[in-house]
This record gives C-alpha cells, structure tokens and sequence, in this order.
C-alpha cells in the first residue's frame, strides 16, 4: 500500500510525531483545530487506522507503533523553531 502524503499532511504527521495535540498543531499551522482534526481524519483514512500511533507507524514504514521505550527521536524537523530539548 502507497502512504504518499501531500505536503500539509506530511508537516501535520510529522507534528503528530513529535506528540503535539490538535490544538499545539492547530497553533504552529495556523490552522482552525477543526481544520487539524478534519486532516487528521483524512490522514487515518489514507493509511487505513484508527489512531495517531499506528498513523505515525505506518507512515515511517513499521508495521507496529513504537512502545515507550523505544520512541523514536526526530532531529529533522523543519517545523519545530528552537532548540529541540
């Protein structure tokens, strides 16, 4: 299965990754939360889930969420303004 994502939803997955809610990435956008979660939506659709994990998981290309301990740690991330802490 294909989990090509346009660019919007590539930086709102990327957030979700990150562990923003709706309204963190609602901020950051500049985007309605309505907007975010409409988006959201869409994306679980797109990739076949149900949730912000396995959506995560599938778009990195695993075929199971991370547990805790072996969160991942995204350096790249071009939307996160600051020093990552």
């Amino acid at each position: 299965m294909s989990h090509e994502l346009s660019p919007r939803q590539q930086q709102i997955i990327t957030l979700v990754a990150l562990g923003l809610s709706d309204k963190e990435i609602s901020a950051q956008l500049s985007l309605s939360q309505h907007t975010v979660r409409t988006y959201l939506d869409r994306l679980f659709q797109h990739l076949g889930c149900r949730s912000r994990a396995r959506a995560v998981a599938l778009w990195m290309g695993r075929s199971e969420p991370w547990n805790a301990a072996a969160r991942p740690v995204l350096l790249d991330a071009p939307l996160v303004e600051g020093p990552l802490q």
